[in-house]
């Protein structure tokens, strides 16, 4: 459990930093979207296996 708190915070920063670079830095068009659904996909995952829907029985 402690490793998803520190992958959600880990996804949490770095998405901040991403979002705030693309609005201020490289304005145009939005690429932060790219990485915030591939690396949340995997977060996805991750809390997925926390729960216990891939557990094998």
């Amino acid at each position: 459990m402690q490793a998803l708190r520190w992958h959600f915070l880990g996804y949490a920063i770095v998405m901040a930093a991403l979002v705030a670079a693309n609005r201020f830095v490289w304005t145009g068009e939005p690429w932060f979207v790219w990485p915030l659904l591939g690396w949340g996909g995997v977060l996805a995952i991750h809390v997925a296996f926390v729960m216990g829907l891939f557990d094998r029985h």
